[in-house]
C-alpha cells in the first residue's frame, strides 16, 4: 500500500504493507425480570466475544425510550446510568452487566422495544466495531397491591359482617 501526504510545499509517500482484518463478533444475550408498569425492571446482558482477537474498550449503552429509562437512585448517577464500560474481553471470554429500568407507570401490558449499543475496538481494524441489539420487552400487568388488598379487606369485612348479622338474626 502506498499513502501519500501533500502540503504546501511538499509531498512524502509511504510505502508498507496493509492487513485488513475481520472484526469480531459478540454474542450478546440478555434476560428481563419484573417489567410491570411503574416497577423497576432489571435487565441482565451477557456478552461473549466469538472471535480469534481481544475486543477492547467494550462499552454498551441502554438507549432510553418512552417507556423505559435508567433508575438512577441520585442526581449525580444521571449521565452514568445508561452506560457500562466492561474492559477488554478475551477470545472466547464473556462479561455481564446489569441495568436497572424504571417502567413507566402509564405503560400498557404488551412488548416494547428497547436498544443497546455495543460499542469495541480491535487490534489491526481501524474503526471501532458496533453492534445494535434491539431488545423486546414485555411488560405485564400486575396485581396492584394498593386498589387489591384494600378490595380484598372490604370483601372480607363485608363477608364476616354479614355472618355476624345473619347469625345475630337467629338468636334473636
Amino acid at each position: 500500500m502506498v499513502a501519500v501526504a501533500r502540503w504546501s510545499g511538499g509531498e512524502y509517500a509511504a510505502h508498507g504493507p496493509l492487513e485488513v482484518r475481520k472484526k469480531d463478533v459478540l454474542d450478546i444475550r440478555y434476560r428481563i425480570y419484573n417489567a410491570a408498569p411503574g416497577s423497576t425492571a432489571v435487565l441482565i446482558v451477557n456478552i461473549t466475544n466469538m472471535g480469534s482477537e481481544e475486543a477492547k474498550n467494550v462499552k454498551i449503552t441502554m438507549t432510553p425510550s418512552q417507556v423505559f429509562e435508567p433508575h438512577v437512585s441520585n442526581i449525580a448517577e444521571v449521565a452514568a446510568a445508561s452506560t457500562r464500560v466492561l474492559g477488554d474481553i478475551p477470545p472466547g471470554g464473556t462479561a455481564t452487566t446489569a441495568f436497572l429500568l424504571d417502567v413507566s407507570d402509564k405503560a400498557v401490558p404488551g412488548v416494547y422495544s428497547l436498544t443497546l449499543v455495543v460499542t469495541w475496538n480491535q487490534t489491526g481494524v481501524f474503526t471501532p466495531g458496533v453492534q445494535y441489539v434491539g431488545v423486546p420487552v414485555e411488560v405485564r400487568g400486575g396485581l396492584d397491591l394498593f386498589v387489591v388488598v384494600p378490595l380484598a379487606l372490604t370483601i372480607l369485612l363485608l363477608v364476616v359482617g354479614g355472618a355476624i348479622a345473619v347469625r345475630r338474626r337467629r338468636r334473636g
